[in-house]
């Protein structure tokens, strides 16, 4: 959803200009890299795969809303800053959870099925952020903000659960 309001937001309501646009791409980019090489080592060490990924999300909640009701340009590219490093966190913590959960034979298969599901989302993310937009510039900043919402409830319920390693097969 972000880069779908992102770029219309940025020009129609902050009116940035492009060369500030690429600037805060850069340090998304910027951002995400710290957040893999630094970041996501400590966070799994001090807290585990489990609280920081619901941490991420939690934070993914909160800078979508934010943005969405933000017509500060310094409040907007903060919040996108810590959007960054949240996102960032995600994908290795899924990742690594659903490895822990799966048995030997079957990661290589919910690895895929879960790159089929990111996949969805890429298809679907334009979709509908466009679509939004269209309605209201910020409006795919909130409907991200509900979606990740959802995805934390649903995550903080599974892995409540404490289920014994899974198969596929």
């Amino acid at each position: 959803m972000f880069i779908y309001a992102f770029q219309p937001f940025a020009i129609k309501i902050l009116t940035l200009s492009t060369s500030q646009i690429s600037l805060i791409f850069t340090a998304v980019g910027v951002m995400g890299l710290i957040t893999q090489v630094l970041i996501v080592p400590r966070a799994a060490r001090i807290w585990g795969e489990q609280k920081s990924l619901s941490r991420a999300l939690a934070a993914s909640v909160c800078t979508f809303l934010i943005m969405f009701f933000s017509r500060n340009t310094p409040l907007f590219v903060i919040t996108v800053m810590i959007n960054a490093v949240a996102n960032g966190l995600v994908m290795p913590m899924v990742a690594t959870l659903l490895s822990k959960e799966m048995d030997e034979k079957s990661q290589g298969s919910i690895m895929g099925l879960n790159t089929s599901y990111q996949s969805i989302g890429f298809i679907f993310g334009p979709i509908i952020g466009g679509a939004l937009a269209s309605l209201l510039i910020p409006l795919p900043f909130l409907f991200g903000s509900l979606t990740i919402l959802v995805c934390y409830i649903l995550s903080r319920k599974i892995l409540s659960l404490h289920l014994r390693k899974q198969t596929a097969f």
